[in-house]
């Protein structure tokens, strides 16, 4: 047996280790609805302090928004296309750039939980290319351009259906 004092005692963790970065870029998003009581809505830019919207706020960054019981958000992302997250979620937005020139931008909704509804807005002339929306969630990757909703929950997984046109 070795006695205690001559056993080495390792060093500490150093407390400087640095966040991974993140994968995605920065994203425009703005809020066009708010459904329910504004006080169980919240959103953050870039791991910043969580804050309540409001009706026309605009934010730049990685974005990441929760909801409460009752309420529910639609935000606009890179004017492009309208997502609108339902009651006790949590979805995190951000953008990738295209891997080739020409390509479409690709808009990342990653849904940790909840119910998300995404739908493309009408493409103006001379506008850029249609975004591509990348969908994460913690069982699936996928891409879609379609009008598409998606709701993931421990027990089932991600569930998606395909949303009718606007009259």
């Amino acid at each position: 047996m070795v006695p205690l004092e001559t056993v080495p005692i390792p060093e500490p963790l150093a407390a400087t280790a640095e966040k991974p970065k993140a994968i995605g870029e920065p994203i425009d998003a703005q809020i066009t609805m708010l459904e329910g009581p504004p006080d169980v809505v919240q959103w953050r830019t870039d791991d910043g302090t969580w804050e309540g919207p409001a009706i026309g706020g605009r934010a730049k960054g990685v974005i990441e928004v929760r909801t409460g019981l009752g309420a529910s958000t639609t935000l606009t992302l890179a004017d492009q296309v309208s997502v609108k997250i339902s009651r006790l979620s949590r979805v995190k937005f951000e953008q990738r750039s295209p891997a080739k020139d020409g390509m479409p931008v690709e808009l990342v909704v990653e849904l940790s939980r909840g119910e998300v509804d995404i739908k493309p807005l009408p493409l103006t002339p001379g506008g850029p290319a249609p975004a591509v929306v990348r969908v994460i969630t913690p069982d699936k990757n996928f891409t879609t351009r379609l009008a598409t909703g998606i709701r993931f929950d421990a027990f089932s997984g991600t569930r998606l259906r395909v949303l009718g046109g606007e009259k």
